[in-house]
């Protein structure tokens, strides 16, 4: 049980990460993206210390699918990519939340944890991936301007 405690504060930490570099490095899709991730997860780690142990697995499966809904606007906002995988492994993610709900089935199992932890790493990786896309693409675009001649020849 230590060991999933662990897990689950060193992916929190680590999503903060990721999102603050999103926003500080990444472009508007990026910084809207990290939003809504880091906002989905502060909202439930809060519930996750507040919030009753029966009412967890609901407050879990609206906020996956609320922060799909948010990332599938701004994927059809920005038309990107990375979006478009982050927001699939969300959906995915609501959706091992709602098997496990609708069967009954308890979620403190390995097989969980593993599927879990598997769709945030995947969605970290869309989030990393999306944002040093962008932050290349700014670099050459500066490069590129400032290797062009400025003005008319005379």
């Amino acid at each position: 049980m230590t060991f999933s405690i662990i897990t689950y504060w060193l992916l929190s930490l680590l999503t903060l990460v990721v999102c603050l570099a999103a926003i500080w490095k990444g472009g508007p899709a990026e910084r809207g993206g990290a939003i809504v991730i880091l906002v989905l997860v502060v909202l439930q780690r809060i519930c996750h210390v507040l919030a009753p142990q029966e009412w967890r697995s609901v407050i879990y499966l609206t906020g996956d699918g609320l922060t799909a809904l948010g990332l599938l606007l701004l994927a059809v906002r920005f038309t990107s990519l990375w979006l478009g995988g982050c927001m699939l492994f969300y959906a995915s993610t609501f959706i091992l939340h709602s098997y496990y709900l609708v069967s009954g089935q308890e979620e403190a199992g390995a097989l969980h944890y593993w599927l879990n932890n598997l769709n945030f790493a995947g969605i970290h990786i869309c989030l990393i991936l999306g944002t040093v896309t962008s932050w290349r693409k700014r670099i050459v675009a500066r490069r590129t301007d400032l290797t062009e001649p400025s003005g008319f020849a005379t």
